[in-house]
């Protein structure tokens, strides 16, 4: 008897359990679609190039950082630059990871000699360094080069 009662009550449940999925799927699967619909509509478009005769650069504060922390001899570079943005909207990303820009350049001039820091070949690695890193930090934004208005040793 009791056994019966237990079946009866299994079958009932497993019926509930089919037909609640049942209608999740018939009323949940639209819904779900156009989500998804927009979300691959929205990721896989890729945003409109930037006008030819528009050029946006981005202003970075100026920074001073000591070169080569570990010496005795503390030399500080003054540095001012600017960013060449790949698409004027990248400006929101520098925004976001202006910290993370700041902390880098400083941390690469800790880790320089006071000549390498002011060699024109060191100045390209500087570039080369900082592109990697910056756009590292501002993806899916980017950066085309970096442009330097004033770099002094003292």
């Amino acid at each position: 008897m009791i056994r019966v009662i237990l079946l009866a009550l299994l079958t009932v449940v497993v019926l509930l359990l089919i037909t609640a999925g049942a209608l999740y799927a018939a009323l949940g699967q639209d819904e779900l679609k156009a989500d998804f619909a927009k979300l691959q509509q929205q990721y896989t478009k890729p945003p409109p190039p930037p006008p030819e005769d528009q050029i946006v650069y981005y202003t970075l504060p100026e920074m001073r950082a000591q070169i080569n922390a570990r010496k005795i001899d503390q030399e500080l570079v003054l540095f001012a630059g600017e960013l060449r943005l790949h698409h004027p909207n990248d400006q929101v990303y520098v925004q976001a990871a202006m910290p993370e820009i700041i902390d880098a350049f400083q941390c690469y001039f800790r880790d320089e000699e006071v000549g390498n820091a002011t060699e024109a070949v060191d100045v390209k690695k500087l570039k080369r360094v900082m592109l990697d890193r910056i756009n590292g930090f501002i993806a899916p934004g980017k950066i085309d080069d970096i442009l330097f208005r004033e770099m002094a040793v003292q």
